[in-house]
């Protein structure tokens, strides 16, 4: 199974001017563990966190308008400055979604600077995540790498793949 793991959900070491949390309408406490421990370790300066804007009617009720600004409050009381936070919507509900995503933030952080991020995606869906972005990224220069968490795994500092 874990062999099976490190080729579903390939990770990398190094560092990079900043975190790319992918979502979805939400994010998962082990993604946010992930990115604080990455982010206090110094592998990145900044965290970008992407979360998915589908219209209204699939929207989650009572907590999507609020949701982005619970993300930041979050993180900035974990510690995280509110300077290095950042979430993206993205306005996509069509597929490929996950194309169009990637698309979407390499276009945004490309054009303030950053070359460089760490893909932080939940496991299995690492390799299909990756693709995009390092495709959308050699486009123009950016450098992504991949950092997988799996549910449970990161609240106890272990990893499947490493």
């Amino acid at each position: 199974m874990k062999g099976a793991g490190g080729f579903l959900a390939p990770k990398s070491e190094g560092s990079a001017d900043l975190l790319i949390v992918a979502g979805n309408q939400v994010i998962k406490n082990s993604a946010f563990s992930a990115s604080i421990r990455l982010l206090s370790s110094g592998k990145a300066k900044s965290v970008v966190v992407v979360l998915h804007l589908p219209p209204k009617e699939g929207q989650l009720f009572g907590i999507q308008q609020s949701y982005p600004q619970q993300i930041e409050r979050e993180l900035a009381h974990a510690g995280i400055g509110k300077d290095k936070i950042k979430v993206l919507l993205t306005p996509f509900d069509d597929h490929p979604i996950t194309l169009r995503e990637a698309k979407f933030v390499i276009d945004r952080l490309s054009g303030v600077g950053a070359d460089s991020a760490i893909l932080v995606c939940e496991g299995f869906h690492t390799r299909r995540s990756l693709g995009v972005y390092r495709q959308e990224g050699a486009r123009v220069g950016f450098r992504v790498i991949p950092y997988p968490y799996f549910i449970g795994e990161l609240a106890e500092g272990r990893c499947l793949v490493s």
